[in-house]
């Protein structure tokens, strides 16, 4: 149970466009700057996809993330850090945005099954 599209703890983006095309945004706890539709020219998405890719070849692997920013009209909107190898057994995603604040800092799995996954 719980909100808009996801469990107990709050919202979980649909999976599949046919979920997110029955999914009333108005009914979730994200603010209407967040949810409401904008034209795609007005965004920019800026991608990391293995920042410490020295510490990454090192087998650092603790200091290795992920990062995604967003940005409409040239003003930061929204960011996401992955941090596959948060701790030896266990990663975690971080995210947040204005009116939103910081979210996601629980653990995401074992690092052991990102690797295996081919993502780490």
């Amino acid at each position: 149970g719980g909100g808009a599209g996801g469990g107990a703890g709050g919202f979980f983006a649909p999976r599949t466009a046919a979920a997110a095309a029955a999914l009333d945004l108005a009914q979730t706890p994200w603010p209407s700057h967040v949810r409401d539709p904008i034209d795609a020219s007005r965004v920019c998405v800026y991608v990391d996809p293995l920042d410490g890719t020295n510490e990454f070849a090192a087998g650092n692997l603790v200091a290795v993330t992920c990062l995604l920013g967003v940005a409409v009209d040239g003003r930061p909107a929204a960011g996401v850090i992955g941090q596959p190898f948060h701790t030896p057994t266990a990663g975690r995603i971080v995210w947040g945005g204005r009116g939103v604040g910081v979210r996601g800092l629980e653990d995401i799995g074992d690092a052991r099954r990102v690797r295996n996954a081919g993502l780490g």
